[in-house]
């Protein structure tokens, strides 16, 4: 899925689990934002008649350089669909992968959930990235993307 930027991640299935092999855009330079790195098919199996309270998304992310690399967009996507609340964090990605949290166990991102939503194998997260330096390039990288959901029975 495209949906934003101009610039395309390659490699995009390492960010499936944490092993030191990313998805990476290369050399993106000042004022570049990605396209999206889409991540879907977890394969929940939330009980059908379960409540849902809160969804948190971890991203394993880092840049090449630490020059520039910050959050553009981070959306969840419900149905195959990018959804308009944005999450992104703060502050410059650094040279060592960290996890950032999003969401959390009282958040649903601004939407309703039925178990049948978060049990498609289209929902997910949307991360799109930015180089917000003004010289030089910067690669931003991935290396896992993991979805917790928060429900009851």
């Amino acid at each position: 899925m495209t949906g934003i930027g101009t610039r395309a991640w390659t490699s995009t299935d390492n960010a499936r689990i944490s092993d030191n092999l990313y998805a990476q855009v290369t050399a993106m330079i000042p004022g570049e934002e990605s396209n999206y790195l889409t991540a879907t098919g977890f394969g929940f199996g939330v009980p059908a008649n379960a409540s849902i309270y809160g969804i948190s998304v971890f991203i394993e992310r880092s840049s090449l350089s630490g020059a520039g690399i910050v959050d553009d967009h981070v959306q969840i996507v419900k149905g195959g669909v990018v959804q308009p609340q944005d999450k992104f964090a703060s502050g410059i990605w650094g040279t060592t992968d960290a996890v950032i949290s999003y969401g959390g166990a009282s958040d649903l991102w601004g939407q309703v959930w039925t178990p049948a939503d978060v049990n498609a194998s289209n929902f997910g997260v949307a991360l799109s990235a930015r180089y917000a330096n003004t010289a030089g390039n910067d690669w931003p990288r991935v290396d896992e993307i993991r979805i917790q959901v928060y429900y009851c029975p």
